[in-house]
């Protein structure tokens, strides 16, 4: 499985500051932060976005379960900036439209992944890196495992927990809690 370490992630993203359309800010932001797979991105549309309640719903795909999740302050100027330069688009339309006025393609957000990284001199992974990064990334900052399941839109936790063996925080966790412990033969 492969993701991104959080400083290539810090690159990617100020690199897509300086560099990238709001859109493409908006794209990779909303891929990260909500563990979407690019086919679960395709699927947003306007009205995916609520801004009274500051979330976005998600359509899982693969048998997940969709779910609703909370943007931070920082994703949701970015959408909301994003949604303006779309002044006439209706509530069903796709979220992310490409320059030719339709939908944003696979292979568009993949030669983009590309692009970037490359700018950012990171390594090039595909866009599927960003689920698995905010999954490891999560566990890695101690967030319990069924909250990234929530997250992800898993239906069995047997899915997450592959997520478990990329943080060192859980295995430090683990180890710490095996010395510890009284129960374990010494």
């Amino acid at each position: 499985m492969k993701y991104f370490e959080k400083k290539e992630l810090t690159k990617f993203f100020n690199i897509l500051k300086k560099k990238a359309s709001i859109r493409d800010q908006a794209l990779f932001n909303i891929m990260y932060w909500c563990g979407l797979r690019v086919s679960e991105l395709q699927l947003l549309n306007i009205e995916s976005y609520n801004p009274d309640a500051h979330t976005i719903q998600t359509n899982r795909l693969k048998g997940g379960i969709s779910n609703t999740i909370r943007l931070d302050s920082s994703r949701e100027r970015l959408i909301r900036k994003y949604i303006k330069t779309r002044p006439d688009a209706l509530p069903y339309e796709p979220l992310f439209m490409s320059r030719e006025d339709s939908p944003v393609s696979r292979d568009m957000i993949f030669k983009l992944t590309k692009k970037y990284c490359e700018m950012a001199n990171i390594r090039p992974l595909s866009p599927h890196a960003f689920r698995h990064s905010i999954a490891v990334h999560l566990l890695d900052s101690e967030v319990p495992i069924y909250a990234v399941q929530n997250l992800l839109g898993h239906k069995n936790i047997s899915s997450t927990t592959k997520y478990l063996a990329f943080t060192t925080a859980q295995n430090k966790l683990l180890f710490d809690k095996m010395i510890a412990s009284k129960n374990i033969a010494k």
